[in-house]
């Protein structure tokens, strides 16, 4: 079986391409105005690493389960 490298014609193709960095952009606008999400993947995943828990989901949902104490631990503003 043979794939066409052309599954999109060019304008399908350049309006994935604009949908492609409209995301990207929005996501890093996101990303810059919530910092703490690098702190809090960073410490969970440090978090993982020393404790190397059976189950993944279940470390995370103890690790990121209370939000308040989320918000102190990583100066996070609380939701509105």
């Amino acid at each position: 079986l043979v794939m066409s490298d052309n599954l999109l014609s060019e304008e399908q193709q350049a309006q994935l391409n604009q949908m492609k960095t409209q995301t990207r952009m929005e996501n890093e606008r996101y990303l810059r105005s919530h910092p703490e999400i690098n702190s809090m993947v960073s410490a969970f995943v440090q978090h993982v690493l020393k404790e190397r828990p059976e189950s993944i989901t279940r470390a995370a949902a103890e690790f990121f389960g209370n939000e308040e104490e989320l918000q102190q631990k990583f100066a996070c503003k609380p939701r509105q």
